[in-house]
């Protein structure tokens, strides 16, 4: 059975990251799944009463974690969108050629 301080643990490392990296999404990926198998083996555990409350805890952190990955993404989609502005505008200006091309030289006098 997985442990619901090890989850706890992990929760609170994901909380104190502040950046979206690649360590954060490595991290997010294997507490989803670990989170998806404690479920699947609550279904079929009775808890004592020390347990209850760690998972209680484990559970107000998952919904911070939620939060913070949700916030994440959010920003993540806000950031590629103004790249993509940013790049659509240097293609524009790179693509500017110019109206006219004179093929004689400056005129002398």
């Amino acid at each position: 059975m997985i442990e619901i301080e090890n989850l706890s643990r992990t929760a609170d490392k994901l909380l104190a990251h502040e950046e979206l990296s690649d360590e954060y999404l490595e991290l997010l990926f294997s507490f989803t799944e670990d989170m998806q198998t404690l479920i699947d083996q609550l279904a079929s555990t009775k808890l004592d009463q020390s347990s209850a409350e760690k998972l209680k805890d484990l559970y107000d952190k998952h919904a911070l974690v939620l939060e913070q990955s949700k916030s994440a993404r959010d920003g993540f989609f806000s950031n590629m969108k103004e790249l993509e502005k940013r790049g659509k505008a240097i293609k524009r200006y790179v693509d500017n050629l110019p109206k006219r091309i004179s093929r004689m030289g400056v005129k002398k006098g």
